[in-house]
């Protein structure tokens, strides 16, 4: 058996990156000397690159899984990637699963830089390789480790992290040295279609209107809190405060505001922003960071203290807000308070007595379509609610989120009972089962000889998937389709199709007359292939971040039309290979379905669900 790939085989090449700002181009320099001394070529069609997944993501990565879906047909001999840890696995038996993938399509690995077939290495070579890939992990650790001690350290100085700040406080641009404010930031818009800030200069008075945050530079200069220029924000601030401490309920006191002519940064003033002002210590002087736990490698933990990140379950669905005292608190204050920690200290105690709490992500365990129901007047999510009938029995039901939240000031109170969406759930997936069982029974294992037998069976489902594939056959008048006899239709002589399509005869026939289809397409991606090499090679010898920036930018836009032209490229024969094998396995998941599992298969079907209102039996579409 052959060792290490060989020019005669199909060889595909596979390479990944974790973040949008990391280079693809330097695996491919460890690669193709290595492809030009075994004298290999890989066709573009046959290179794939994943930009900005890690290395636990390989279920969504969409090159990895075309890959994959590539092998399993047979088409391959080999994989090549430059390291074993660009392959990107979430552990050792993460790694092994593929492998089996790989073998059993009888697919074989092969790791430039170890050298190794990981298909069939011995446990000594592998015990090497893993090694390596943990030393890896294990430097990135060290990495996230420095970052959060560096965070740490300046959030007890008083240095804000971010370019997002606090209601009623800006942003002044300091220097490190002497904390001496060069410029200040004041957030006038921060609206969902655009952020408009005003830029000061501290020295001169100069105000600037702009859409971008300035620059600065990050080596000698930070940003600090300070109290807003603005004196209307800080009065509705100390407002919020003490309409709370006084008894006033959040959406009374969101009316309230309203009512005066304050906005939020543009925007109205709803329950949740009433509540994030209040949970906010920063009123107090104060810097606290930390408020929220997250990072891959390394988190915050009690006392300040760094510590691994513990593993994540399949129920955490939420991102909690840590305790303050958990959180990270500047050393002295760094602007004069706007409330004081008594006022600050009463609306914790009050929001926790009356657990005033948010919904960051849908919870399917609510309900399986929570957070996929729409209102049907403004498009808003619509949230989770009880009522009591008037026969006293409990009702559950969704009702508009923005009707909720701004207290029926931006919408009506469109509501909906769960029942009712059951009942059309239910029917929606009955029809979707009907649809799909016909192809429940085809054996994928042997996909040619079962869709063969399928075709011959005038079987509805299947031939409906290959329309686009007789379609194109139609267009070139193929003699695979026709009888050849004529009748005619409304006077005009049309050929006679055939009453059954085999399988084997359609594909073959499609590959000839359509092998050269692509050649535009791929003569386009060997020129982006030539560009970015041109393009890669001039980024390391540019020393200007600003130019350096701009070729980038062209990079990522020739990356993204490559993407997009090799997907196009992709014949008709091979798309309803892969429309086959996915809907084989939409059938295995419609089996006894639990709650969380319905939640993850409408999540498949659609975006979001809208109900129609007024109507005793409710239906859906797809």
């Amino acid at each position: 058996m052959q060792s290490h790939p060989q020019p005669t085989d199909a060889v595909a090449y596979y390479a990944r990156v974790s973040q949008p700002t990391q280079k693809l181009e330097q695996q491919w320099t460890i690669v193709s000397p290595w492809l030009a001394e075994q004298g290999i070529t890989i066709p573009t069609a046959l290179q794939f690159c994943d930009k900005g997944y890690r290395r636990h993501e390989a279920s969504t990565r969409p090159a990895f899984q075309r890959l994959l879906a590539i092998a399993a047909e047979g088409r391959l001999d080999w994989v090549v990637i430059a390291s074993f840890d660009r392959w990107g696995c979430a552990d050792v038996d993460d790694f092994f699963y593929y492998r089996r993938e790989l073998k059993n399509a009888g697919v074989r690995l092969w790791s430039v830089q170890d050298l190794l077939e990981l298909t069939s290495v011995d446990d000594r070579d592998f015990s090497i390789v893993i090694g390596k890939a943990q030393a890896s992990s294990q430097s990135m650790k060290n990495h996230a480790g420095h970052i959060l001690r560096k965070m740490i350290d300046m959030a007890l100085n008083g240095w804000h992290a971010s370019a997002q700040h606090p209601y009623g406080t800006d942003l002044l641009c300091c220097r490190l040295s002497d904390r001496q404010p060069i410029f200040r930031v004041h957030l006038l818009d921060n609206t969902r279609k655009k952020q408009v800030w005003k830029i000061i200069d501290c020295q001169s008075g100069k105000e600037t209107i702009t859409t971008k945050m300035p620059p600065r530079d990050k080596d000698t200069t930070g940003y600090r809190l300070a109290p807003s220029i603005d004196t209307a924000r800080i009065e509705a601030v100390k407002l919020i405060y003490d309409c709370y401490c006084q008894g006033l309920s959040i959406g009374a006191i969101a009316d309230y505001v309203e009512s005066l002519g304050y906005t939020f940064f543009g925007r109205h003033f709803t329950a949740n922003v009433i509540v994030t002002i209040l949970e906010n210590p920063t009123y107090t002087g104060y810097l606290v960071w930390g408020k929220y736990q997250h990072g891959q490698y390394k988190v915050l933990g009690k006392g300040g203290k760094i510590i691994d990140t513990p593993p994540k379950k399949k129920t955490d669905l939420a991102r909690p807000q840590r305790p303050i005292e958990e959180c990270v608190t500047s050393r002295e204050q760094i602007f004069e308070p706007i409330i004081t920690s008594e006022q600050f200290d009463m609306s914790q105690k009050i929001l926790h007595e009356k657990s005033v709490g948010r919904q960051h992500k849908r919870d399917p365990r609510i309900h399986y379509l929570n957070g996929l129901v729409c209102c049907p007047d403004c498009g808003a999510a619509m949230v989770s609610s009880w009522g009591t009938k008037r026969n006293g029995t409990r009702q559950h039901y969704f009702v508009c989120g923005r009707y909720a939240h701004s207290r029926s000031k931006l919408c009506r109170a469109n509501s909906v009972a769960t029942d009712l969406l059951d009942m059309a759930a239910e029917q929606v997936l009955s029809r979707v089962k009907a649809k799909l069982s016909d192809l429940a029974t085809i054996d994928t294992s042997n996909l040619k000889n079962s869709l063969t037998s399928e075709l011959r069976k005038n079987n509805s489902v299947v031939a409906g998937f290959l329309s686009d594939l007789i379609k194109a056959l139609q267009e070139k008048n193929s003699k695979v389709l026709y009888t050849g006899k004529t009748k005619k239709v409304n006077g005009v002589k049309v050929h006679v199709l055939k009453d059954s399509l085999d399988y084997d005869d359609l594909v073959s026939e499609y590959e000839r007359l359509y092998a050269d289809g692509g050649s535009e397409k791929q003569a386009r991606i060997v020129e982006i292939d030539a560009e970015l090499h041109k393009l890669g090679d001039l980024l390391e010898t540019l020393t200007s971040p600003t130019l350096a920036k701009r070729w980038q930018e062209k990079i990522d836009l020739l990356e993204n039309e490559k993407t997009l032209l090799a997907s196009q490229s992709d014949n008709l024969a091979n798309q309803f290979r892969q429309q086959v094998r996915l809907a084989g396995d939409l059938v295995t998941r419609l089996v006894d379905l639990e709650q969380v599992e319905k939640s993850l298969l409408w999540k498949t079907f659609l975006q979001k669900v809208i109900p129609i209102m007024d109507v005793k039996i409710l239906t859906m579409t797809l």
